[in-house]
């Protein structure tokens, strides 16, 4: 990624801190998605989003594009984080691939 971060690949890192924009995503409804990033001052289409989440998920394991098995693997995570009490420093990292998985499964 490069070091001016995309407002798409923004929403998805903010998206961590915010439990109310997890429940939004881990429905699933791309339309959804992208209008809860527009209203948040997150100006971008699902493709962008797309193109973040596979950053995310690809990149940090230095592998490039992320399998359909790792995007499974990530998207399930999204499960975990379904409580309304916040989401400390352990959890921040397996959100993170659960919002991308979850996103690129759309």
């Amino acid at each position: 990624m490069p070091d001016e971060k995309s407002p798409a690949a923004k929403f998805i890192e903010d998206a961590v801190n915010h439990p109310e924009w997890l429940k939004t995503i881990e429905a699933g409804q791309a339309d959804a998605v992208v209008k809860l990033a527009a209203d948040n001052g997150y100006a971008c289409g699902l493709d962008d989003l797309k193109t973040a989440a596979k950053a995310v998920i690809g990149n940090e394991a230095d592998k490039g594009e992320p399998t359909g098995k790792e995007i499974d693997e990530a998207a399930s995570g999204m499960s975990d984080f379904q409580n309304d009490t916040g989401y400390g420093d352990d959890t921040g990292y397996a959100a993170l691939f659960g919002v991308a998985g979850m996103i690129l499964k759309m």
